[in-house]
């Protein structure tokens, strides 16, 4: 899960965006999570615990 946000940041740093303006604390964009029912045990039990 981590990964996405590691995705994201070389993204960011490639198309010349800045990261922060995503995920800093004081962000103003909204951040959505989907989670497909196939990958529902994994997501409700290790993500919550990676936080």
């Amino acid at each position: 899960p981590i990964g996405y946000m590691a995705s994201f940041k070389n993204f960011c740093s490639a198309s010349g965006v800045d990261f922060d303006t995503f995920w800093a604390p004081d962000a103003t964009a909204e951040l959505y999570h989907f989670v497909g029912k196939d990958i529902l045990y994994f997501h409700a039990l290790f993500w919550p615990a990676m936080l």
